[in-house]
């Protein structure tokens, strides 16, 4: 939750993550959920909702081509998601389990690394 950086973008429920650091009260409630989702495998229905919105890639606004869609997830969605890649990847580290798939974010891995086929 403290590594999130702090935007003023929301998902539906409209809570940015200034808020979410803003009340630390929530950290033991959001651990329980993180938890409980790792533990049975779940992740919460509610939390793959998104604000799906136009984002204009180029400078000419006034052509739709120039615009793709960006979702806009809950920060809870975010937190949750990061905890898993997380203890996903120390177990994968620790376990010494050799990952070659190249839509795997690794620390330390650079994109030509990632996508090069091992022999």
């Amino acid at each position: 939750m403290h590594s999130q950086k702090p935007k003023k973008s929301s998902g539906y429920d409209k809570i940015t993550t200034k808020i979410l650091k803003a009340c630390a009260s929530l950290s033991h409630p959001l651990r329980y959920i993180c938890n409980h989702s790792l533990y049975t495998g779940i992740f919460p229905d509610c939390l793959e909702s998104a604000v799906v919105k136009p984002l204009c890639k180029k400078e000419d606004k006034s052509s739709i081509t120039n615009y793709g869609p960006i979702s806009l997830l809950t920060i809870f969605s975010k937190v949750l998601k990061k905890a898993m890649h997380s203890r996903f990847s120390h177990h994968l580290h620790t376990n010494n389990i050799p990952v070659t798939e190249s839509t795997v974010k690794r620390k330390g891995k650079g994109c030509q690394q990632k996508i090069q086929p091992s022999d």
